[in-house]
């Protein structure tokens, strides 16, 4: 890995110090190329291990202080331009560690070179700036804040020191209290006089003529001594006597406050109160508190990195698409659970998937006609390949995929150090097209041979096509079927119901729809139609036209027999009786009933013959039809019975209408000489209103024309006997 970290910066020695410049030009100015080489060359030995004793710190008179800052500077910036620059994220976290561990070697280095004299009279010498020193390099290794301060807190508690972080808004307006370092009586005491949870940050605000925001508007460091007006801050007006017991609690430490800055941003702000402080720790800290915003730079660097790494691998994990990526070096493929399951294989067969090849999954065909292709992208001639082929699943059934291949190389030597394969299972697609092909050329056959008319409408209802049997039907010549309106073929009656639909017309399915068709000759056929939006042109609507003709001819003559008695031609019992159910539960009250029995219909069969009384039977159907209305049911009920189903019509009506049936007896029988071929009914009415039995109804009008006939049979009888 440290070789990997060579030869990338090696390689790309122009970019990073392009990267370094305005860095570089506010540190050392017209010294630019001078430090880099000295930054670099230090750099390099440290990352191989080497002896490199030169300390241009030393040599230039930096102060420690200033130049384990310069440090962590550099290495952020080193940082900054990895994660940027490296594709793969799991290097940065391997190189990360590595320029750590380079730098703290160069820091080390400096430090036991030569030490400034900023030291403490209160830490004897150098003892605090070792300790700070020390304190960096083991923030360098926490990835959070919260872990940096902690790493804070211990080091500098071996000197009864103690800190309190804050982080202040960007109108400088409001700080946020992170951490704190006090004693659990004092921490408890805090957090209870303040009211807040340990687990949210407090706020405050910070006076605009106060020392603190001076401070930190200038993004300097300064001390308090004692600490009064700092604590103060941290109150609010209606706190004040809180502010006394907290500083009695507390004592009066003196206090340093120290902005941590990091490429001219204020990171934070670092707290250091102690007893013994002295105004000669001010540099000394002031440095350290811009290496903790350093070490909390590179803390949300390796979130971002972690952030990122999550993102892939989430994406990785979730991803509907298989994806397997090869690592040139561990000779291992890494296939995630889409990949797996496209294949037909389980979590139990991964780790046999780590080290299949690419023909062993692709079908022997078109491995033969694509092989090339691979070896044209691992060699380099291309970057990316893409193609549509077939794949083995682990049941030995064959798939459809869209494969995608493109090769990571080393930025040095250009050897592939990963092959990324995104497999997408387009099987139901390519059936799909498939079908669709099939579908195209059987349509065109079907369209053609069909027995049916077929039209092709646009949508603006235009026929664009007719096929052979279309041309047939309509008994017009091609030219004057295509660019007419479908709609003037129909009837107007009819053509009226299909305008109502408009352009709904072109998304909608219809089945067998009956209507009727004008062709040539001004003829009218009955037609049944069907449509369809056709699937492999847009806009376009399939009219299929059936002549039915006959069929309906047919239908028609079968339903009047259904319904109608043959030797009269009025409807039969059974119709009657439909109709009666149907108006049972209607809305039709009140409902008449007349019942008629013809007279001497059974002599004149005896004595005359079937044809005589066939005679009764046509005329009485005459009469009935001359007397009723179209709405009216007026049945042949079975032998010489009738039967009539008026609706809507009342007991006095029904009346009425005997009186009328009997008027229209008179008027034919005048014309007939010989009174026994006159016609003579016997009549019976009865009527129902709304929720009686219509069927009770017929029984008491049969009823009542019986009564009728024995009344007639008694009598004629009397007159047989008086004669």
């Amino acid at each position: 890995m440290t070789t990997d970290l060579i030869n990338f910066l090696t390689q790309n020695k122009d970019s990073l110090i392009q990267h370094y410049q305005s860095w570089l030009n506010v540190r050392f100015g017209n010294s630019t190329e001078e430090w880099m080489d000295w930054l670099l060359e230090s750099f390099f030995h440290s990352l191989k291990g080497e002896e490199y004793n030169t300390c241009k710190f030393v040599e230039d008179g930096y102060a420690q202080a200033e130049s384990i800052q310069i440090l962590d500077e550099a290495a952020l910036v080193l940082r900054n331009f990895i994660f940027d620059a490296v594709d793969q994220v799991n290097h940065f976290g391997a190189w990360s560690e590595l320029i750590d561990r380079s730098f703290i070697k160069i820091r080390q280095r400096c430090l036991n070179a030569a030490l400034p004299e900023v030291a403490s009279a209160l830490f004897s010498d150098v003892q605090l700036i070792r300790l700070l020193n020390q304190i960096s390099q083991d923030m360098l290794q926490e990835h959070t804040e919260a872990g940096i301060f902690d790493v804070i807190s211990k080091g500098l508690s071996k000197f009864g020191l103690h800190i309190a972080v804050f982080k202040i808004s960007p109108d400088y307006a409001r700080g946020e209290l992170h951490f704190a370092s006090y004693s659990d009586e004092v921490n408890r005491y805090f957090i209870n006089t303040l009211g807040i949870e340990r687990s949210v940050f407090y706020q405050f605000d910070v006076p605009n003529d106060s020392r603190l925001s001076e401070v930190i508007r200038s993004q300097d460091t300064a001390a308090f001594f004692p600490n009064d007006e700092l604590i103060t801050c941290l109150f609010k007006s209606d706190q004040k006597i809180k502010v006394k017991q907290f500083q009695k609690m507390i004592g009066s430490p003196k206090t340093i406050l120290a902005s941590g800055v990091v490429n001219n941003q204020l990171k934070a702000v670092l707290v250091v109160s102690g007893d013994q402080l002295t105004e000669k720790e001010v540099p000394t800290i002031s440095i350290f508190a811009n290496q903790m915003a350093i070490a909390m730079q590179n803390a949300d660097l390796y979130h971002r990195m972690q952030e990122s790494e999550s993102r892939f691998r989430t994406f990785y994990e979730r991803a509907e698409v298989g994806i397997s990526i090869y690592d040139w070096r561990k000779k291992m493929w890494e296939p995630n659970p889409a990949f797996i399951k496209m294949l037909g294989y389980d979590q139990t067969d991964y780790e046999k998937l780590k080290t299949f090849h690419i023909e062993d999954i692709k079908h022997p065909e078109d491995w033969k006609l694509q092989k090339s292709y691979f070896d044209d992208l691992n060699s380099g001639k291309i970057k990316v390949y893409e193609n549509e082929s077939r794949y083995i699943k682990k049941d030995g059934q064959v798939i459809w995929a869209k494969i995608v291949v493109s090769v990571v190389r080393d930025i040095e030597t250009k050897n592939p150090v990963y092959t990324i394969v995104i497999l997408q299972d387009i099987t139901q697609r390519k059936k799909i097209e498939a079908a669709v092909l099939e579908s195209q050329q059987k349509y065109k056959t079907l369209f053609d041979v069909s027995v049916d008319a077929i039209f092709v409408i646009d949508k603006d209802g235009l026929i664009q096509d007719a096929n052979p049997a279309a041309v047939k039907m309509l008994g017009l010549p091609d030219k004057d079927i295509k660019n007419r309106s479908f709609l003037s073929f129909l009837p107007e009656e009819d053509e009226q119901e299909f305008e109502l639909l408009g352009k709904r017309l072109m998304y909608l399915d219809i089945e067998h729809l009956q209507t009727r068709f004008k062709v040539a000759n001004d003829a009218v056929i009955d037609v049944e139609i069907n449509t369809r939006t056709m699937e492999l042109k847009e806009n376009v609507l399939q009219v299929i036209v059936r002549d039915i003709t006959e069929q309906r001819n047919i239908q028609r003559e079968l339903q009047y027999i259904a319904t109608h008695d043959m030797l009269t031609g009025l409807f039969n019992r059974n119709y009657f009786e439909i109709e009666m159910s149907r108006y049972y539960n209607g809305r039709m009250y009140p409902i008449s009933i007349i019942v008629i029995d013809v007279d001497g219909l059974k002599a004149a069969n005896d004595i005359k013959g079937h044809t005589a009384g066939d005679m009764l039977l046509h005329k009485t159907a005459q009469v009935l039809s001359s007397v009723f209305r179209s709405e009216d049911i007026v049945a042949r009920w079975g032998g010489d019975e009738f039967a009539i189903l008026l609706p809507l019509v009342d007991k006095r009506s029904a009346k009425l209408i005997v009186d009328r049936i009997r008027a229209e007896l008179e008027s034919i029988n005048r014309d007939i000489l010989d009174p026994a071929d006159q016609l003579s009914f016997s009549i019976g009415t009865a009527t129902a209103n709304h929720g009686e039995d219509l069927y009770e109804t017929i029984k008491q009008a049969d009823s009542a024309m019986y009564q009728e006939k024995r009344f007639k049979r008694s009598q004629n009888a009397m007159i047989k006997r008086e004669n």
